[in-house]
């Protein structure tokens, strides 16, 4: 349970939907996958709830069929514009090839614009909008192909 706090306490500085700590707990106890990177650290995959210290960031997604999710990413609020959502993107797209994924799927607020530039990077294009999805803004629906 104290890494789900550790991720409630990013996700409710950076989202204004945050996921509680139950939520977060519910997912990790669920069958996601998660990329965490820790202060002076380098990120790390876990597929159980370790705890080597504070977190700086996280990624948590889903892999069902050769098809993932990226269901949240973040970085805590005093950690950013350090390259630590690009590493965790180096990391996360290491793991879904070691496991064979072919596709990545995720959503975005149309206004988050550092957000769609990342995504931009590593390759995920545009496959549809849903119109007012986030109170009065659109969700971008972006997919990444990998090799």
């Amino acid at each position: 349970m104290e890494l789900a706090r550790k991720i409630a306490k990013i996700e409710a500085e950076t989202f204004s939907d945050a996921w509680s700590e139950e939520s977060v707990h519910s997912t990790l106890s669920g069958s996601c996958n998660y990329v965490i990177y820790y202060c002076d650290s380098k990120a790390t995959v876990f597929s159980d709830e370790k705890d080597a210290g504070e977190i700086s960031g996280y990624i948590l997604y889903s892999l069902v069929c050769g098809e993932a999710e990226l269901l949240r990413i973040a970085v805590d609020s005093s950690m950013r514009k350090k390259g630590i959502a690009n590493t965790m993107m180096e990391v996360f797209f290491s793991e879904l090839k070691k496991n064979a994924c072919e596709k990545i799927f995720l959503e975005v607020e149309d206004e988050n614009v550092p957000a769609i530039k990342l995504y931009e990077k590593f390759h995920f294009k545009e496959i549809h909008r849903r119109k007012n999805y986030y109170q009065g803004h659109d969700a971008i629906i972006m997919q990444c192909e990998l090799d």
